[in-house]
This record gives C-alpha cells, sequence and structure tokens, in this order.
C-alpha cells in the first residue's frame, strides 16, 4: 500500500470513532440536595454541642460543692503578708511528725491514740511520783536543770511527765466532773491534745505532797529559777500569762515544754513569754 493510501485509510477510521463527550453541565436539583445535606450536617453538629454543653452544665451544677472545693487554691505568702500570723500556711515535716522535738500538739493537732514514743526513759528526778518518764532527750536535760537548780540552792519538784492517751482522757474526765467542760478545758487538754502525750512536758511543783499546781507557782523559789534558766536546758514555758487567746489555755507557770537547747534559746533571746504558737508563727 502506497503512503497516500495509507494516510486515507487512517483518517478514514478516525473519523469513525466516536468523540469523547463534554462534560454536562450540573444539574440544579442536584446542587439543591448538596446544600440541603450539608445544612443538615452543621443543624446536627449544633445539636450535639448544644447537648454536650447542657450535660456539662448540669454536671457542673450537681458538683457544683466538689468543683468549689477542687479549685481552692492556698494562698501565696508574700512579703507583705510574712509577718502576719493571721496567714494560714502548709506546717513544715518539724511540726508535724509526732517524734519531732519540736511536734506540736494543741486543740487543733492531735496525737494519735496509740503512739506512745519509742524512747522513753526513766530519769532520776525529785518527783512526787514513783515513775517519771520522758523522751531520752528530754530526761538528760530535766535531769541537769535539777542538778543546776539543786547547786544554786533551788529545789525542783516534778509532778507529771509521760501520760498515756487513756491516763489523759482519765485525767481530763476527772477535771471535767470536778470544775465542769467549760473551764476544764482552759487548764487540761482533752487525751490526744496534750503534750504529755509527746514525753516532752513536765509539770513542777514546789509542794511535793501537793500534785494541783496554782499560779502563785510563779512566785515560788523553784518557779522564778524556771522562769530565769529552763530555757538554758531546752525547756520552755509553753502557756505564758496573757497569751491565753494564742496558746487556747489559762496561763500555766508550772507546764514546761521541752523544744531543744537551740529553739529555746532563740525564743528567750525574743522574749520570755514568746510563745511557741508565735515563734514558728502558727495560726489558730
Amino acid at each position: 500500500m502506497s503512503e497516500e493510501n495509507k494516510n486515507i485509510k487512517d483518517t478514514a477510521e478516525n473519523e469513525k470513532k466516536p468523540m469523547p463527550a463534554e462534560p454536562s453541565p450540573e444539574k440544579p436539583e442536584k446542587k439543591k440536595k448538596i446544600r440541603k445535606l450539608t445544612i443538615v450536617k452543621f443543624i446536627a453538629i449544633l445539636l450535639v454541642a448544644s447537648m454536650a454543653l447542657l450535660c456539662a452544665s448540669m454536671y457542673a451544677y450537681k458538683h457544683r460543692e466538689a468543683i468549689k472545693e477542687a479549685a481552692k487554691v492556698t494562698p501565696t505568702v508574700d512579703a507583705s503578708q510574712a509577718a502576719d500570723s493571721t496567714v494560714t500556711t502548709a506546717l513544715p515535716d518539724s511540726l508535724t511528725e509526732n517524734s519531732s522535738i519540736t511536734v506540736l500538739v494543741d486543740k487543733t493537732h492531735k496525737l494519735p491514740k496509740d503512739y506512745v514514743p519509742s524512747d522513753l526513759t526513766t530519769p532520776y528526778l525529785n518527783s512526787t511520783s514513783d515513775v517519771i518518764q520522758l523522751r531520752s532527750e528530754a530526761g538528760t536535760k530535766a535531769k541537769e536543770m535539777k542538778d543546776a537548780a539543786a547547786a544554786a540552792g533551788v529545789t525542783l519538784v516534778v509532778s507529771a511527765g509521760y501520760r498515756s492517751y487513756e491516763t489523759q482522757a482519765e485525767l481530763y474526765q476527772d477535771r471535767v466532773d470536778l470544775v465542769g467542760e467549760e473551764k476544764a478545758k482552759k487548764i487540761m487538754a482533752e487525751a490526744g491534745c496534750s503534750e504529755h502525750q509527746t514525753g516532752l512536758a513536765i509539770d513542777f511543783t514546789d509542794d511535793p505532797a501537793n500534785n494541783n499546781m496554782t499560779e502563785a507557782f510563779a512566785d515560788t523559789a523553784a518557779g522564778q529559777w524556771l522562769a530565769a534558766h529552763a530555757h538554758e536546758y531546752g525547756y520552755i514555758l509553753r502557756y505564758p500569762k496573757g497569751k491565753e487567746k494564742i496558746t487556747g489555755y489559762s496561763y500555766m507557770p508550772w507546764h514546761y515544754r521541752y523544744v531543744g537547747v537551740d529553739v529555746s534559746n532563740a525564743m528567750y533571746a525574743i522574749g520570755a513569754d514568746e510563745t511557741f504558737e508565735e515563734y514558728f508563727n502558727v495560726s489558730k
């Protein structure tokens, strides 16, 4: 076949092939259908979001008190608040550990019923009781203090040391029966709230035959010597006069508490009536 005839044949065959169809314009009905589906989806999404918001609101209302508690933030103490003892801050371990020499024990910071110091000893002290127990370090310093007072011609008589939870409960109830609960709370700690359970507290008297201490003890030779020298042996007057609103208890010139020599000297340097709460900036 000649080249010319071949070209004529190819041209004829190409003319026989159907031309590709041009895309037809989108029908108006289809566009309306797509637009309608889009609107339906949008409305559905809005409904789902609205239901979720409604459920969240109902939950928040039902648990509003719990949410308020969870949202509370411990206040930050800045420089201007540092000197304000009314600002509440978390207590350090030295004031909360039961075995700490400076553990805080009062009407709101209690010891467990089964707490007994692990290092109780029985130092030889002139006392009104057959057995006076104290923690080892406190007992050693108490004996040194008794000997120093004796060298100065002053006799220190100990009327109380460590007391168990059960013993304190009995003593407190006896005092309630005697003077009524309102007065008893001012002069004696309830069980669990007594420093005597720590094994770090001592009660003194000037009369070995009488355990009923009074404010008059402050004017005795023993009371005056303790007020001037107890800090040298790590002891502080725990409930000073005029500080009842701070300590929560009436003036007790016979009740001393061991806190360690460093702390007792630092407190005494501030003032003889400096309280434990003031020194450690504890608010109630």
